[in-house]
């Protein structure tokens, strides 16, 4: 469950970092680029038509009288005005053309950004049919895809946790239940580890060694026995591990130096 879980969250992050490169705002640079691109292109065809007119003003002729200049100064004076409206209409043309193709972009980084800070349910309007709208549409269907993997992600969350509540209650309940059994019986219990420690002594088993629970939890099994049983309950007591129960008669020394008889059960 845990790989699982840790797996989803590899593939959000890894979905996430491709977004946060789109962030670079390449539809402004794109922008300008072209507004100086063509306004460079306009100046460039009028300095070129005022150079022929002024090698060849014969060229000019054939014009309504009036509206045309006569001379060399005339001529350059009037193809530099014409050319500062044309260069400006252009280039406002231009403006807007470009800002046009570039929206898309700076749409779609932002969505991105918000993609990126977690936001999956952020989807870009497809306006155009071109590159720039089948690259919405991708990024679109990531966008889905990555909001149903985070909520497929807090879904197995809740339900891991709920299993986690529901196993943690069950086992709290059977220890509780386990607790009262060993504090009520009237049979003696006596639980060690593997290194014959005592862990835990039911109160009916202290008071048949003659002391209280703290006189035994801490202490080795081995204090308690007498002798001849040494060999034979540690051999019982590790052989147990591998069988459900072994059942056996053992002497116990109780605290006051005296051995009493138990029939002593070992269970792994």
């Amino acid at each position: 469950m845990k790989d699982n879980n840790r797996l989803l969250s590899e593939h959000l992050r890894d979905k996430s970092s491709k977004f946060q490169r789109l962030k670079t705002p390449l539809s402004k640079k794109l922008h300008y680029f072209i507004t100086v691109i063509v306004f460079l292109a306009v100046n460039l065809v009028i300095l070129a038509t005022i150079f022929l007119q002024i090698q060849d003003p014969s060229s000019t002729s054939g014009t309504i009288a009036g509206l045309m200049p006569q001379n060399t100064s005339q001529i350059v004076y009037y193809n530099l005005a014409w050319g500062v409206v044309v260069s400006c209409l252009a280039s406002m043309g231009i403006f807007f053309i470009s800002r046009k193709m570039t929206s898309s972009l700076g749409n779609l980084s932002r969505v991105a950004g918000r993609i990126n800070k977690g936001d999956f349910g952020a989807h870009a309007e497809v306006s155009t049919e071109d590159e720039i709208g089948v690259l919405t549409k991708t990024i679109n269907e990531m966008s889905t895809q990555l909001h149903d993997l985070k909520r497929d992600k807090e879904e197995y969350t809740k339900q891991f946790a709920a299993a986690v509540r529901d196993r943690t209650k069950g086992l709290k309940q059977m220890h509780d239940r386990l607790e009262t059994i060993l504090k009520t019986s009237f049979q003696g219990f006596w639980r060690v580890d593997n290194d014959m420690i005592t862990r835990e002594i039911n109160p009916r088993m202290a008071e048949i060694l003659g002391g209280q629970v703290g006189d035994f939890v801490g202490k080795t099994i081995m204090d308690f026995v007498g002798t001849p049983n040494r060999t034979s309950i540690h051999k019982q007591i590790h052989l147990g591990k591998s069988l459900l129960s072994t059942e056996y008669e053992i002497e116990l020394a109780r605290l006051d130096g005296t051995f009493i008889p138990c029939l002593f059960n070992a269970t792994p």
